[in-house]
């Protein structure tokens, strides 16, 4: 009896300095023991509690469902749901409830445990706001966005994606990135190669690759890769950014000859100011002329009065004879062109 009693009180202890709030009452409902945990929830004394029922302080589990579930509490393994308490102030906060039965003296009745889940509930709304906005912002996103599992099937392909390659997402989705190849030719293992290096631990950024739409536009594309790990920081997946920089490689490009054209305008410029001979002034412009056009050979005619007759006077390059077996008036069919003022006419 006395090693009995000190079981209890070591039982009532545990109880009474458990994390979670306790409940002890029947089948109808009635609480007939709590520990500190559930007055402290709740804001009611011991005394107050003892005088309350189940539907007192659940505000979310109908009276109905309550009794059904005490039922199959009875019947088997503990239950576990989720629902909400109500304080003594009127406020709610939600609940996780592991419920079970056992017989006192012949009599049943239900172990409620409660264990307070606001910071959970809290934590999964941020995480799901969030969510909700990154996936909003790759729909949003004016770049390919992709994500490539471990087994190499992609799982993630953006509206941008859809619209830089003209391949839909229900084309490619849990698809091996292989089956890109018939378009990708020479890309697919290019970027299979940027995957591996991620799985590395590495971070690619800003590769510069020439890909290909479903139509065999050729595009200039920007590739960079980063791994998507889980909560336990192991890399799961692979997430690749992909940026069209075609019309910014085309601008580039012009601007690059503009630049070039107009530094060996200016070069021209300062050689011909420097000289009073016209024929050097002549071979200085057609040197430079091939050079700017990539033009391995050239020539400078000169026609006579009547439009009839030209005079090769400064060459580049050209191999003997050249004037005669290629550029002759006849064969440049210049006929027509000249006015009687030796002005050339407009053909529009």
């Amino acid at each position: 009896e006395s090693a009995l009693r000190e079981s209890e009180r070591r039982f009532r202890l545990l109880v009474e300095r458990a994390a979670d709030a306790v409940f002890l009452h029947d089948l109808e409902g009635a609480i007939v023991d709590v520990n500190q945990q559930a007055c402290e929830g709740l804001g009611y004394s011991r005394e107050e509690l003892l005088k309350l029922s189940v539907q007192d302080i659940e505000a979310e589990v109908a009276e109905a469902t309550e009794r059904d579930l005490w039922r199959r509490a009875t019947g088997g393994a503990p239950l576990t749901l989720e629902g909400a308490h109500r304080r003594k102030d009127g406020s709610t906060f939600p609940v996780e409830l592991r419920i079970g039965s056992f017989d006192i003296d012949g009599r049943r009745y239900i172990l409620a445990l409660a264990r307070d889940i606001t910071e959970r509930r809290k934590s999964e709304e941020a995480l799901r706001e969030t969510t909700e906005r990154l996936q909003a912002l790759v729909h949003a996103a004016p770049v390919g966005v992709t994500v490539v599992d471990l087994d190499g099937r992609i799982r993630l392909w953006n509206p941008s994606a859809q619209r830089m390659f003209g391949v839909p997402a229900e084309e490619v989705m849990d698809k091996p990135l292989r089956s890109l190849r018939s378009l990708q030719v020479e890309n697919v293992d290019t970027f299979l190669g940027m995957i591996q290096q991620v799985l590395a631990g590495e971070t690619v950024l800003g590769m510069e690759v020439r890909a290909y739409r479903a139509d065999a536009v050729p595009l200039e594309v920007m590739a960079s890769a980063a791994p998507l790990r889980d909560s336990a920081g192991r890399i799961h997946a692979v997430m690749g950014v992909l940026a069209d920089i075609t019309d910014r490689r085309r601008a580039e490009v012009a601007l690059e000859r503009h630049v070039r054209e107009m530094s060996v305008l200016y070069e021209t410029s300062l050689r011909v100011a420097d000289s009073s001979d016209p024929m050097q002034i002549m071979r200085t412009v057609l040197t430079r002329a091939a050079d700017l056009l990539g033009a391995p050979m050239g020539g400078v005619y000169l026609m006579d009065e009547a439009g009839r007759q030209l005079d090769l006077v400064v060459t580049h390059n050209l191999t003997a004879g050249f004037r005669y077996e290629m550029y002759t008036p006849e064969k440049l069919h210049l006929d027509g062109l000249f006015n009687e003022k030796g002005v050339v006419e407009s053909k529009n």
